[in-house]
């Protein structure tokens, strides 16, 4: 199956590191969130940082750090295995909304292996979870039905905490 194959592929290519201070600063935060604090000290050298006062937090969407917690159990390398879930999970996602609008299931391959997709499930970045959750949002939304818009809602709430900016998709819904 493609899920099957492209999860060999990425085992045998697991990435070796950050491509990004983005990357950094998310796990970064995941860290502190663990810690259970987000203020961390000012570094002038640090552009990554929003200076409040006495103290700095990260410029960064705190939602890609929540999603990025299970690192301080299974060590940061695990920062790509969540990507690559999540990843595994929107393909899921993406199938389910092809066969409930009824188009072709072979365009899942074209979802699969668009390269900007593949490069962001590789990485640390908020793109993937934030398409995961659109996807989500989308996939209950359809299905109209209680329970699904409830869901559908909790998608769109958590996805507006890892990309604020998904507020112009789901305002074409809202309205």
């Amino acid at each position: 199956s493609l899920i099957s194959f492209l999860s060999v592929l990425f085992f045998l290519t697991y990435p070796a590191g950050y491509l990004s201070i983005d990357e950094h600063d998310y796990v970064e935060g995941a860290k502190l969130i663990w810690q259970g604090k987000l203020r961390q000290e000012c570094d002038p050298q640090n552009i990554s940082q929003i200076d409040i006062g006495d103290y700095c937090i990260y410029k960064y969407n705190i939602g890609t750090s929540f999603i990025l917690l299970p690192i301080n159990i299974f060590g940061e390398s695990a920062v790509y295995l969540i990507a690559h879930l999540a990843f595994m999970a929107s393909i899921i996602f993406f199938y389910l909304i092809l066969k409930q609008i009824k188009l072709p299931k072979e365009l899942i391959v074209l979802y699969a292996l668009f390269p900007a997709i593949a490069y962001y499930s590789r990485s640390a970045y908020s793109e993937i979870y934030s398409i995961l959750l659109s996807l989500a949002f989308f996939y209950f939304y359809i299905k109209n039905k209680r329970t699904h818009n409830i869901l559908a809602g909790v998608a769109m709430g958590i996805s507006l905490f890892v990309r604020p900016t998904n507020m112009f998709f789901y305002a074409v819904f809202i309205l």
